[in-house]
């Protein structure tokens, strides 16, 4: 068991909930700011945070921007001057150098920022060749000035000559190793499939919990069922008398109450996770402890910590509002107050 002072784990579910809007007590009409907890960041900062962890949008959609730049609303110096403000791209800019004469990474964002650059799913990009005729025609949105050349022969020059520059096999032409004798044969992941890996595993804890990227990995659902059961044992802690039974130990705080139950609960066998009670039961007395393990089991640096238990907070579909209501009362005894069905304890909820 690694060990970690329980204020320290208290204070670490303190900041990794900070972002959470509390949404009582109402004393205005507007009643609750979604960006309460970024209000020391600047704003733009703040919104890219938030969408991070809520998954929500701050802005318009790409697809709106670019019509209000077709329509006029948003000019062409707007354009250039949200590029140069960016700070995407270095003074020192290389240029790619063809035929008919250079081309510069800003004006192959522009384009990306008026038109749109977008990957396409490999089943995607087959049905958009074969019934939308994507390798032979102009998009919609490609302006007049550019339809002068026949598209039927400058699409397809212009496909065969991305694939030559960038040494690209055609997506088109079949590339899956043949069976010999019988046996299927599999090829090895290339170092840009490693990399990519390698990429996104580094985000587990940043960015997103290692839940999600083995379900991405796996296509097993696993945070739904984890969500389901966290909706369930904290609407019963946090019933406010309207059930007919109140949840026994409630008075315990959450996590002990959650422990002496969890272990007549059967769910486990519907998981397939074998000597579930058994394993609940070996868990030790303080949640903070719990946390400190988990974390610790999980692989996660502790530099990382507040980050992941983030993560793993807004990923509690359903009662991710009632953390921020533990966070009046992380200096109080583990306890429940029936009034407002505030879980005290501090880490109880992760």
């Amino acid at each position: 068991m690694i060990r970690v002072e329980p204020q320290e784990i208290q204070a670490l579910v303190q900041q990794a909930v900070s972002a959470i809007a509390r949404y009582w007590p109402l004393r205005t009409f507007i009643y609750r700011n979604p960006l309460q907890g970024f209000e020391h960041l600047p704003f733009h900062e703040a919104i890219r945070k938030a969408s991070t962890l809520f998954g929500g949008k701050g802005y318009l959609s790409c697809d709106v921007y670019r019509a209000l730049y077709r329509s006029g609303r948003i000019t062409e110096g707007a354009i250039l001057e949200a590029i140069r403000r960016s700070g995407i791209l270095s003074p020192s800019e290389l240029e790619i150098r063809v035929t008919s004469g250079q081309i510069s990474p800003s004006a192959i964002l522009r384009l990306h920022l008026i038109f749109g650059i977008e990957g396409v799913e490999e089943s995607a990009f087959h049905w958009k060749v074969g019934q939308e005729s994507a390798l032979e025609r102009y998009r919609q949105d490609v302006p007049d000035e550019v339809r002068i050349h026949p598209e039927a022969l400058h699409v397809p020059a212009l496909w065969e000559s991305v694939l030559r520059v960038l040494k690209l096999p055609d997506p088109l032409v079949d590339h899956e190793p043949l069976a010999q004798d019988g046996q299927e044969v599999f090829s090895m992941p290339t170092e840009k499939q490693l990399g990519l890996i390698a990429h996104d595993l580094a985000r587990v804890g940043r960015h997103r919990t290692l839940g999600e990227w083995v379900e991405d990995l796996s296509g097993i659902e696993i945070v739904g069922p984890v969500n389901d059961q966290m909706i369930r044992w904290c609407s019963a802690f946090l019933d406010e008398g309207m059930a007919a039974v109140s949840m026994p130990s409630r008075d315990h705080g959450f996590y002990r109450a959650w422990r002496d139950l969890a272990q007549h609960d059967h769910i486990g066998r519907f998981w397939g996770i074998r000597d579930l009670s058994q394993r609940i039961g070996m868990l030790p007395n303080l949640s903070e402890e719990v946390i400190a393990e988990s974390l610790h089991r999980l692989g996660v640096e502790k530099s990382l910590w507040v980050d992941s238990a983030s993560s793993c907070t807004f990923t509690r579909v359903g009662r991710t509002d009632q953390v921020a209501l533990s966070r009046t009362s992380l200096s109080l005894p583990e306890k429940v107050s029936h009034r407002s069905g505030t879980v005290s304890g501090g880490s109880t909820l992760l």
